[in-house]
């Protein structure tokens, strides 16, 4: 069964650390990466209640 790229993003992202998401997050963000990339990412911080961290 072949996985969508969203699927394996959400597999990935799911394995970072903490620390290593917020970092990614913040530089997706200052790069102006892909919306979606952007959402992953945050919706992974919104899951792990992560949002305090990054003001």
């Amino acid at each position: 069964m072949n996985k969508t790229m969203l699927e394996e993003g959400v597999v990935l992202v799911n394995r970072l650390p903490d620390d290593l998401l917020i970092l990614s997050y913040v530089k997706a963000m200052e790069l102006e990466l892909s919306s979606d990339f952007i959402n992953l990412l945050k919706c992974e911080v919104d899951k792990r209640s992560l949002l305090c961290f990054l003001h």
